[in-house]
């Protein structure tokens, strides 16, 4: 993996990249970091705090957590039509924002929710994120997106477009509220709409 450092200017330069990188995860890699940080950086600097950092013993933050940091915008297609821009939420879900971001670039099928009111959901059975509850919430806002990390019900990703409470057969359901929508939101409505009318649609998560 790509190390930051802080050179004698106090700007930050990349050094020591590693062959162990992963090609899936686009800001671990120094192209990565390239051609998207310059691009964001100004959008997201004053929104991004130092959460989550893994500094080593000689001070270097690695490139995963600094990159996280700095390249919080994500890119989110459903059904090859309807694009967002939602920000990753570091400062109060910096676990699952780590984990999640790791993933990316991330395809799934969306479907409409059975018992969560006006969202769209990703049913993801067992799967293990690696994260357990944080900033966790019954009670999303329109274009917020929950990770379920599983337990009570199936691990699940839940997109809310418009009034929703969390919910499944089972009961009631919390999910950790780790990414929002900011740009795009006029279109959300359509979007779950068209989902609810035609069923399992793609969607993509992608750096921004």
């Amino acid at each position: 993996m790509d190390e930051w450092m802080t050179d004698s200017n106090g700007t930050n330069a990349l050094s020591r990249p590693s062959t162990t990188a992963n090609a899936n995860t686009m800001f671990e890699t120094a192209e990565g970091v390239r051609r998207h940080g310059s691009r964001v950086d100004s959008r997201v600097a004053a929104a991004t705090p130092n959460v989550g950092s893994t500094v080593c013993g000689c001070g270097r933050e690695t490139t995963h957590r600094l990159a996280l940091r700095i390249m919080n915008l994500i890119t989110i297609t459903v059904a090859n039509a309807f694009v967002f821009t939602a920000k990753l939420l570091t400062d109060r879900a910096p676990n699952t924002c780590a984990a999640f971001a790791a993933l990316l670039p991330y395809r799934q099928q969306l479907i409409h929710a059975r018992w969560s009111g006006e969202a769209c959901w990703i049913p993801l059975g067992d799967y293990q994120l690696g994260v357990g509850y944080e900033n966790h919430t019954s009670h999303p806002s329109r274009g917020d997106l929950l990770w379920h990390p599983g337990g009570i019900s199936e691990t699940e990703l839940l997109f809310a477009y418009g009034s929703s409470l969390f919910g499944s057969k089972v009961g009631q359901l919390a999910g950790n509220h780790f990414l929002e929508v900011i740009e795009g939101t006029e279109r959300l409505e359509e979007m779950g709409r068209y989902v609810l009318y035609h069923g399992a649609q793609d969607i993509v998560f992608e750096v921004a």
